[in-house]
């Protein structure tokens, strides 16, 4: 099963396959194993072993084969808190949408600013009351 470790961004999903290594051959058995993931807050797991992160923190991703329940294999999954990347600026005024670029101003029109957050999950967000 893949790496023994690996770091997934929140709301992000990745497949995991599980691989019986054999004395001179290996086998594709991801559908011959149970997928389980602990704890739930942070990772979940589906049947076929794709993986989803559902919170921030730690956990493991266990594949157990069915036929031989002895026999299992963990990974250990991060999901780190998703990071702020950029910022990008929107202007309305009564009349128009500017989006991204310039715009003319006059005296005494009306206009709002709103800023939208890019984050490392690529999962935007609005940050128009945090920003200073």
């Amino acid at each position: 099963m893949g790496p023994l470790s690996s770091v997934l961004h929140l709301h992000s999903a990745r497949q995991y396959h599980a691989t019986a290594v054999y004395a001179g051959y290996a086998d594709e058995m991801s559908d011959d194993v149970l997928w389980s993931a602990d704890p739930a807050k942070v990772v979940t797991v589906d049947k076929h072993g794709l993986a989803t992160a559902v919170g921030v923190g730690s956990g493991t991703i266990t594949a157990t084969s069915a036929k031989q329940p002895k026999i299992a294999n963990q990974v250990h999954v991060t999901v780190p808190e998703p990071v702020l990347q950029r910022i990008e600026l929107q202007l309305f005024s009564n009349l128009n949408h500017y989006g991204k670029g310039g715009a003319t101003l006059y005296r005494d029109s009306q206009f709002e600013i709103t800023a939208k957050g890019q984050y490392s999950n690529g999962r935007p967000k609005v940050l128009t009351d945090q920003v200073v």
